[in-house]
């Protein structure tokens, strides 16, 4: 039976083969000193300030982080991510153009919200990564020590967000009466808009199935230390629980991608 990945293709509607031939490397600005990742199309931006690009996308208080060992960690989430699913991998590879590992600037604001990972709407195909992404499994798992996995579940997290992003932007997810309509977050104890939620529980689907994978290949020990598949399907369950009495308010296209977040 395929999981949740494997069926990322049919559910978005995207032909992996065709965008991988089209997708080539996005020039970053000349002032950035970078260098590829291997297995990734996306240039790691390292040694460089890049304060304007951080600036812009609402990171003020951030800089660009340097040095060979988060160089490292990348490489080896890619090898990790291609090993337990070329789907996946090349899901990252079609909509990552460039990855940022930044940390927070010692001269800056103290109060700077902190972060793993993140991307953002208005800057398609750009990663933000911290220290925290090599030890953060969402939605609330802190590993003891820098792990690769930890950074491919990242990697995988934020192409997931953005690929969800181009679909809506072409075939959009909700209804008008989707507006305003907020539903329960049990583990942060607060309520989030529906079309939020509804990306959480995309990318979790989506975690889930590659934790899975990891634990039943033992490529990441850490996770079963961690109890990390089973809060993945709590939290996953939880999101289902409360999106599932807004699914009115979903459109053709979000019903579609729906059903498939509910298969597993």
């Amino acid at each position: 039976m395929s999981d949740f990945i494997e069926r990322l293709p049919i559910a978005i509607r995207i032909d992996l083969g065709t965008d991988l031939e089209a997708a080539e490397p996005t020039d970053v600005a000349r002032s950035l000193d970078t260098r590829h990742v291997t297995g990734l199309l996306a240039p790691l931006v390292v040694r460089a300030d890049g304060s304007d690009v951080l600036k812009r996308v609402g990171l003020p208080g951030y800089v660009v982080q340097s040095g060979d060992r988060e160089a490292s960690l990348l490489d080896e989430a890619a090898k990790l991510l291609g090993l337990l699913s070329d789907v996946a991998l090349n899901i990252v590879n079609v909509v990552t153009r460039t990855i940022y590992w930044t940390r927070p600037d010692q001269g800056g604001d103290a109060s700077v919200e902190p972060f793993a990972s993140c991307t953002f709407f208005d800057m398609p195909g750009a990663t933000f990564l911290t220290a925290g992404a090599a030890r953060v499994l969402p939605p609330q798992l802190v590993t003891a020590q820098p792990s690769a996995y930890a950074v491919a579940e990242a990697i995988l997290h934020e192409a997931l967000h953005q690929l969800l992003n181009r679909e809506h932007g072409g075939n959009p997810l909700f209804r008008p009466e989707a507006r305003g309509v907020d539903v329960d977050i049990p583990w942060h104890g607060t309520r989030w808009e529906l079309e939020r939620a509804f990306h959480t529980a995309f990318v979790y689907a989506g975690l889930a199935a590659l934790r899975r994978r990891a634990v039943d290949r033992a490529l990441a020990p850490e996770l079963i230390a961690l109890n990390a598949v089973e809060e993945a399907g709590k939290s996953l369950s939880s999101l289902r629980e409360s999106i599932s009495a807004e699914q009115h308010t979903l459109t053709e296209s979000g019903a579609r991608i729906w059903a498939e977040i509910c298969r597993d």
